[in-house]
C-alpha cells in the first residue's frame, strides 16, 4: 500500500493537446512532450544542461495562464492542460525568432555554420524571412581571437549555452554575459585573453558561427562525410566522429547520443586529430646501415625480424628476446603480437612500459584484488552517495569523467572530497574538502579515514551494514585499529577536520566512488595504498575506479601484455591456461616462469640480446630515461614499431612504419572495460601497416594462421579470450560491449603497510619533483598537433609562490632542473597547488624529457633549480 501511494504521489496527471497523459513529478513540460514523441522546436535548449530559458522559442499555451510559458523551464503540475501547437504560437514563436535576428549578419554563404546552424533551421522553420525590427546605429565587431578558438558578437544570438556549459559541466567559469540589452556580448570572466582548458565545449553547444575553432573549417557541412570512432587520447574512451573533406579530417565532432562521453570532449580529443596529418611521419620500413637508416621492402624487414629472433632464442634461450609494447595498440594488435612471440617463437618476456613501473595495478590485478578490482562502471558515477578523488587530478588526467562528476554532483547533489600531494579544488565546483597531503604519507592518509569511518564519534558506520558484500568485515576494521586520527593529521599533513568531514560523509552517504589518479600508480608504495583505498572502499559500500593513462591500458593487459599472464588472466605457468591456447592456436608453447629481470635490466647485464619495441618510445618516457638509453644501446638488436620518429627509433636496427587509428580499424577497452569500435577514416601513409598485420605476416613466416583482416582477429579474440565472449566488430559498433572480467565473489580485506614513504632529506636538491602528464599533451601524436603546441608549446615547472619568493624566480624565467641523473630547461609557472618544497613537472615534452631526472631506484625524484 505504501509503494503505491509513494508511485502515485510520484506521478502528474495532465493533459497535452488534449490527450490525457502521465510523467514523473519534476518533469519539465517539454521533456514530457519529447518522451511522448510530440515535437516542441527549441534553440537555446540542452539536454545536459539546466533550462536556459534565453530563447523563448520552445514556448508553450497553459490553460489558465495569461501568455505562454517556456516549455523548457516549466514542471508539468497535475491537471495541466498544455497546448503545443496553435496560430497564436506559431506567431508568437515568429517574432521571438525576429527578435534574435535583430542586426544578424546574412553571412550564411560564408559562415562555416551554414547548412548546420540551428538559427537557419527555426527561421526557415517560422519563416521569419525578413528581419522585421533593428537597433539604430548598429556597427560590425571585430572577431576576438582566443587562442584555439574565435568569438564573433556578430553572430552571437546570446543563447548562453557556452556559458552554461563551460559552468555546469567543464567546470571552468571562463565565461559570462558582459553587458544587456543588444549590448551584451559574451566575455571572459577576468576580461583579459581566455586561459582556461580549450576543451571546446562552447564550441559543441554553439548552435550558430559565434564560436568557431581557430583551425579555419575548409569545408561545408554538405561536403563533409563523418566517421565515428574512439578517442585516442586517454583511457575513457569517448566517442568522437572525424569529420572528412576529400579524404582529409578537417575537425572533430561529437553527439551527445552516441557512446559513453554524452558528447563532451576534451582539448586532446577536440584538436589532437592534427597529428593525423602530420609530415613527421615515418612512410617505410628502414633498415640500419653502417650509421643510416635506408628504406627496405616489408618482405626485407620481415623476413630480417622473424631470423634475429630465431638467432637470439637458438643461442642464448628464450628469455634472451624481450617485447615492449604500447598501450595505445589496440586489442588485435596486442592480441596477435603476444600470440606469434608466444606460439610462433615461444617467447615470453612481454611487457609494457606502465606494467614494469606498477604490475600490482594493472596486469595482476585480478590476482591481487579479486571482486574489490579496479573495473567500474561509469553507471556508478550517477549511483555514487560522495566522490573521492585520491591522487588523482581529476580535471587533467581523464577529463571527460570530471564532466560526468560535475554533472551527478549537480543533478544528485552528491558532495565531492580530493586527497591529493597537489591542491586540485580548481576542480568546479570546488571540494568539500580538499586534503592536501604530504607526499609518501597517502597510505597513513587511506588508514586514518578507514579509522574515522568507524569511529563512533566521527563516522560511526556499523561494519556489519556491508557484512553481506564483504568476506571479512572484522578485517576491514583491524586493518587500521592502529591508527589515532588526531596522529594522522600530523604525520600527513591534513587538517583533522578535512579528514573528519571527509569520513562523516563517507559513512552516512554510503556508496562512494574512489578514483585513483597516476600520482599512486606510479607511486612507489602504490600497492599499499590501493590495498588501503580498496578497504574504505569495501567498508563504506563503495567502489574504486583507476583513472587508464592510455586509451587501451585495459585492453592491453586483457590480451595478455604480459610476463606472468595470458590473454583473459589466464596465468602463463598454468598448465591448464597454456593448453587452452594451444589448443585454440593449433601451437605447443610450454607453461611460462618467470623471465626474471624487468626489460631494461635484462638489457643492461646482457640477458636480452633482442628487443622489440612495439608502439612506444621508452627512452623519453620511462623513469631514468638516459639508464633506459644506455641498456637499449646494449641490445645485440633492436625492432621499432610506430608512427613517427623517436628517441628509441634512432637506435633500431630494423623501423616499422605502423598507423595511426584514423587509418585502420581494431578495438579499444576502457577504463570501465567496454571495448569500442574505431574505424578508418583515411587512406594509409605511405607503406604504414597496423601492429596486428605486421605480426600477422611475422607469424606466417612461422607457419601460423594468417589474417585478411582485423576483423578475424577480433573473431577470434571472441572466441578464445575469457570474458571477451561475443565481442566481434559487429557486436560492439553501437555502444561497444561491456567485457565479463573475473570475479571472486565476495570483496576482501586486505593487510596494508602504512609507513610513509622516504622522501630524502633537501640538501643538495631542496625539491622534490612530482613528474606526470600535462593536460594538453599525451605521447608523439600530440605534440604534432599545431593547436595543442600553440597551448602549451615547451616544457615547464610549477612552483610554490613561498618557493618562488625565497628563490627570487619571476613568472616565466627560464630555469634550469637537475637533479643527480640529469637536466632540463623549463619556463617557471608560479602556482599555489604544490605544498612549499614540492614542484610539478610534465612528462610529455620530448625536448625536455622530465623522465630523465629520475633514479630509477629511488622512491622520489629530488631537483635542484636554478634560473638558466
Amino acid at each position: 500500500m505504501t509503494e503505491a501511494v509513494a508511485v502515485k504521489s510520484g506521478t502528474v496527471r495532465f493533459t497535452l493537446d488534449g490527450q490525457p497523459v502521465e510523467a514523473p513529478g519534476g518533469t519539465t513540460i517539454l521533456e514530457a512532450a519529447r518522451s511522448r514523441g510530440v515535437y516542441i522546436p527549441t534553440l537555446c535548449y540542452l539536454e545536459k544542461l539546466l533550462p536556459i530559458g534565453s530563447c523563448r522559442i520552445c514556448s508553450v499555451e497553459v490553460e489558465g495562464v495569461n501568455g505562454p510559458v517556456m516549455s523548457c523551464a516549466t514542471p508539468v503540475l497535475e491537471d495541466m492542460a498544455v497546448t503545443t501547437k496553435s496560430d497564436s504560437l506559431a506567431e508568437y514563436r515568429r517574432q521571438m525568432m525576429q527578435f534574435i535576428l535583430v542586426n544578424h549578419p546574412v553571412d550564411c554563404p560564408i559562415c562555416e555554420r551554414s547548412g548546420e546552424c540551428s538559427l537557419q533551421d527555426r527561421s526557415f522553420e517560422f519563416n521569419a524571412s525578413w528581419q522585421a525590427f533593428k537597433t539604430e546605429d548598429y556597427k560590425k565587431k571585430p572577431v576576438i581571437d582566443w587562442a584555439a578558438l574565435r568569438y564573433d558578437k556578430n553572430l552571437c544570438i546570446m543563447c548562453e549555452r557556452c556559458v552554461k556549459i563551460c559552468r555546469e559541466v567543464q567546470g571552468f567559469n571562463a565565461l559570462e554575459i558582459d553587458g544587456s540589452g543588444y549590448g551584451a556580448k559574451i566575455n571572459t570572466v577576468t576580461r583579459q585573453k581566455l586561459d582556461c582548458d580549450f576543451c571546446g565545449q562552447c564550441l559543441s553547444v554553439c548552435p550558430v558561427g559565434a564560436i568557431s575553432s581557430a583551425i579555419i573549417l575548409s569545408a561545408r557541412s554538405w561536403e563533409i562525410k563523418k566517421v565515428e570512432s574512439i578517442c585516442p587520447h586517454c583511457g575513457v574512451g569517448c566517442s568522437y566522429h572525424m569529420d572528412l573533406k576529400l579524404g582529409k579530417i578537417v575537425r572533430i565532432s561529437s553527439d551527445d547520443n552516441i557512446g559513453v562521453n554524452n558528447g563532451n570532449l576534451c582539448v586532446r580529443g577536440r584538436f589532437g586529430f592534427e597529428a593525423f596529418h602530420s609530415d613527421e611521419r615515418i612512410k617505410t620500413p628502414l633498415a640500419l646501415k653502417g650509421v643510416k637508416h635506408e628504406p627496405v621492402s616489408w618482405d626485407q624487414a620481415l623476413s630480417e625480424v622473424v631470423e634475429k629472433i630465431k638467432e637470439a632464442k637458438q643461442k642464448h634461450g628464450p628469455n634472451s628476446v624481450a617485447v615492449l609494447a604500447s598501450e595505445n595498440l589496440t586489442n588485435e594488435d596486442a592480441y596477435m603480437l603476444q600470440k606469434v612471440m608466444r606460439a610462433g617463437f615461444g617467447v615470453n618476456h612481454i611487457d609494457t612500459m606502465s606494467n614494469m613501473i606498477n604490475s600490482d595495478l594493472n596486469a595482476q590485478m585480478f590476482d591481487n584484488y579479486g571482486a574489490s578490482s579496479q573495473i567500474t562502471s561509469y553507471d556508478e558515477i550517477g549511483k555514487a552517495g560522495a566522490f573521492l578523488f585520491f591522487g588523482c587530478d581529476a580535471a587533467n588526467e581523464n577529463p571527460v569523467i570530471a564532466n560526468m562528476v560535475r554533472m551527478a554532483m549537480r543533478d544528485k547533489g552528491a558532495p565531492l572530497f580530493v586527497a591529493s600531494s597537489r591542491d586540485t579544488s580548481d576542480f568546479f565546483p570546488g571540494p568539500d574538502s580538499m586534503m592536501r597531503y604530504k607526499y609518501g604519507t597517502e597510505a597513513y592518509l587511506a588508514a586514518s579515514l578507514i579509522k574515522a569511518v568507524t569511529d563512533a564519534d566521527i563516522g560511526g558506520l556499523d561494519p556489519d551494514s556491508v557484512a553481506d558484500q564483504v568476506d571479512d568485515t572484522a578485517g576491514l576494521v583491524k586493518s587500521a585499529e592502529f591508527i589515532n586520527v588526531q596522529d594522522a593529521a600530523k604525520v600527513t599533513g591534513v587538517d583533522f577536520k578535512a579528514i573528519k568531514q571527509t569520513a562523516t560523509a563517507l559513512a552516512l552517504r554510503g556508496a562512494p566512488l574512489i578514483f585513483i589518479g597516476k600520482e599512486i600508480h606510479d607511486h612507489h608504495g602504490s600497492a599499499e595504498i590501493m590495498r588501503a583505498l580498496a578497504n574504505l572502499a569495501n567498508l563504506t559500500g563503495g567502489k574504486t575506479l583507476v583513472y587508464k593513462e592510455h586509451c587501451n591500458s585495459q585492453g592491453a593487459n586483457d590480451m595478455g601484455l604480459s610476463p606472468t599472464h595470458l590473454p583473459g588472466y589466464l596465468k602463463a605457468d598454468d598448465t591448464g591456461a597454456v593448453e587452452h591456447y594451444n589448443k585454440k592456436w593449433g601451437s605447443d608453447f610450454p607453461a611460462f616462469s618467470s623471465p626474471g629481470p624487468n626489460i631494461f635490466d635484462g638489457l643492461s647485464d646482457g640477458t636480452i640480446k633482442t628487443l622489440i619495441v612495439a608502439g612506444c618510445d621508452p627512452i623519453t618516457y620511462y623513469p631514468d630515461g638516459q639508464y633506459v638509453r644506455e641498456a637499449i644501446q646494449n641490445a645485440e638488436f633492436l625492432v621499432v614499431s610506430g608512427s613517427f620518429p623517436s628517441e628509441t627509433s634512432v637506435l633500431a636496427n630494423i623501423t616499422l612504419p605502423s598507423c595511426q587509428i584514423a587509418e585502420r580499424e581494431g578495438t579499444y577497452t576502457n577504463n570501465e572495460g567496454r571495448a569500442q569500435l574505431i574505424r578508418k577514416a583515411i587512406d594509409r601513409v605511405g607503406q604504414a601497416r597496423p601492429e596486428w598485420e605486421i605480426f600477422a605476416d611475422i607469424g606466417a613466416r612461422l607457419g601460423l594462421d594468417s589474417y585478411l583482416s582485423c576483423e578475424q582477429v577480433a573473431d577470434e579474440i571472441a572466441d578464445s579470450v575469457p570474458g571477451y565472449q561475443g565481442l566481434t566488430h559487429d557486436n560492439v559498433s553501437g555502444g561497444g560491449g561491456l567485457v565479463s572480467y573475473p570475479r571472486k565473489g565476495k570483496a576482501e580485506s586486505f593487510q596494508f603497510n602504512i609507513k610513509p614513504v622516504e622522501t630524502g632529506e633537501s640538501g643538495s636538491y631542496p625539491f622534490l619533483a612530482l613528474i606526470m602528464n600535462s593536460l594538453f599533451h599525451l605521447g608523439p601524436a600530440t605534440r604534432r598537433s599545431p593547436t595543442l603546441n600553440r597551448l602549451e608549446p615547451s616544457a615547464y615547472i610549477e612552483m610554490n609562490p613561498e618557493d618562488a619568493e625565497e628563490g627570487s624566480f619571476n613568472e616565466g624565467d627560464k630555469v634550469v632542473v637537475e637533479s643527480k641523473q640529469g637536466s632540463i630547461l623549463a619556463s617557471l609557472k608560479i602556482k599555489n597547488r604544490a605544498r612549499k618544497g614540492v614542484v610539478f613537472i610534465p612528462i610529455n615534452f620530448e625536448n625536455a624529457p622530465a623522465a630523465h631526472l629520475v633514479y630509477r631506484n629511488d622512491p622520489v625524484t629530488r631537483v635542484k633549480i636554478s634560473k638558466s
